[in-house]
Formats: structure tokens, C-alpha cells, sequence
């Protein structure tokens, strides 16, 4: 029996290489095909980055750089590791956090860095605050097609709910409900901060928005401290209080 000679090709970069399935240089081809899928995963990140409205402040912030004052702030930033390490299935779940505490001791931060990770991984993911959600749906000048804001923040797989304050009207109380619930249902994961305190945030927002938080794994975090944009700039807290001598 004769045998068909195998004919081989060379490529300058890997050596010979048969051509009896490929005119292409297989490990070249393989190369290139990974380049393209880096280059597709970076423009999906910077797509989703984008749609994701993380602030400018915290763009470049994240878990490295929250660095704890507190056990508390340990805790929660270890927690909110946690969760961003499991962020597939936290998704997929519906999981929520709750991140409360005074103001200026890195809720945002923490809460912007969770957004981030999720981008990083692919996943949908918006961040807004209670002012700017009811801005929204009140069909504020600034906003243009408020029912389609809405609905997007519906159906994001994770969003980042900030600020969130005692409503000023019955109105704001039930939108917000809406909110959480149409996610709730949905069973998508949300990611709330608030400067009030549970119990508080039980009468603020009402016992329905709040269960609704704890469900499948849901998580309060409380954090403690002294605002560190104060003690950056010196202010003490007897001048905080108007207790200067």
C-alpha cells in the first residue's frame, strides 16, 4: 500500500504544521480566535460599565481601596467580598444587601465596588439613588423617557439603590415599594444603602419593602464609625455637633 505524503506548511512564528485539515497555522488560528474574544469581553465591559451610571468619585474605587477604620467595616467589607465572589449565584438567587450606618463611613464605596465586580464579570448591573429614581418616575425635566428608566431598573439583573432617605411623601413610599417588589418578583438581587438604622428603615419604608430585602439569603450589614471626609479635612466632632469651644 503507498501512503499519501502528509503535506506540511510552515509558519514563522510556530514551525511546521500539516495542511491535511488547515491552510491556517492552528496555533495562529487559536490566537487570533482568543484576541477576538478579549477584545469582545472588553467592549461588553466598557458597554456595561457605561449603562451601569457608576459615579465618577468612585469609578476607580474598589474593594482594595476601602481600607476599614472599624471591626464593623471589616466585617462589611469582607461581606460584601463575599457576595461578589459568589456574584453568579447571588444573582441568580435574588439575593439583596443591606448596607447601613452614618454618613462617611464608605456605603457608597462598598456599594459601588459590588457594581464594579459585577461588570467585571458580565453581569448587568445600575447604580442610582432614591433622589434620582423618583426624579425618574416623576418625569423630572431632566429626565426623558422616564417609564423606560423605570422599567430598566426593573429588569437589571443587580441594582444599587443609594441614599435611601425617609420619603418625603406617601407617593415616594409606594414607588420605591413598587420597585423592590417588581424586583422581589422578579427574582432579582438588589443592593440598598441607607444612613437610618433598620428599625428605622422598617418604619421609613414599611415592613413589605424591608422583608422583601431579606429573602433567599438576604443581608443587613451594619457599619459604625466617624465620617472619614470629616477627619480628611480636620473637622472634629464637637464642630460637626456645634460644640466648638
Amino acid at each position: 500500500m503507498i501512503l499519501a505524503a502528509v503535506s506540511m506548511r510552515t509558519c514563522p512564528r510556530h514551525g511546521q504544521y500539516s495542511r491535511k485539515d488547515t491552510f491556517e497555522c492552528p496555533v495562529c488560528r487559536t490566537e487570533q480566535e482568543a484576541t477576538a474574544e478579549r477584545r469582545r469581553r472588553t467592549e461588553r465591559i466598557l458597554q456595561l460599565t457605561e449603562s451601569a451610571t457608576i459615579p465618577v468619585r468612585f469609578a476607580a474605587k474598589g474593594f482594595a481601596k476601602y481600607i476599614p477604620k472599624t471591626q464593623a467595616q471589616t466585617v462589611a467589607r469582607e461581606a460584601c467580598e463575599a457576595f461578589a465572589e459568589a456574584i453568579f449565584e447571588r444573582v441568580e438567587a435574588g439575593s439583596c444587601v443591606t448596607l447601613i450606618g452614618p454618613q462617611g463611613v464608605g456605603k457608597t464605596h462598598l456599594l459601588v465596588a459590588l457594581v464594579a465586580q459585577a461588570v467585571a464579570r458580565l453581569v448587568g448591573a445600575r447604580y442610582i439613588t432614591q433622589m434620582d429614581f423618583l426624579a425618574a418616575i416623576k418625569g423630572n425635566w431632566a429626565w426623558h423617557g422616564a417609564e423606560e428608566v423605570a422599567q430598566g431598573l426593573i429588569t437589571v439583573p443587580l441594582l444599587a439603590l443609594d441614599e435611601m432617605l425617609t420619603p418625603a411623601h406617601e407617593s415616594d413610599r409606594q414607588a420605591l415599594f413598587e420597585l423592590v417588589d417588581a424586583r422581589y418578583r422578579a427574582l432579582r438581587a438588589t443592593l440598598v444603602a441607607s444612613n437610618l438604622s433598620w428599625p428605622q428603615m422598617r418604619v421609613a419604608f414599611g415592613e413589605r419593602l424591608c422583608d422583601r430585602l431579606l429573602e433567599n439569603g438576604g443581608k443587613v450589614i451594619s457599619l459604625d464609625g466617624t465620617s472619614q471626609r470629616c477627619q480628611i479635612a480636620g473637622i472634629t466632632k464637637e464642630i460637626q455637633h456645634g460644640n466648638q469651644a
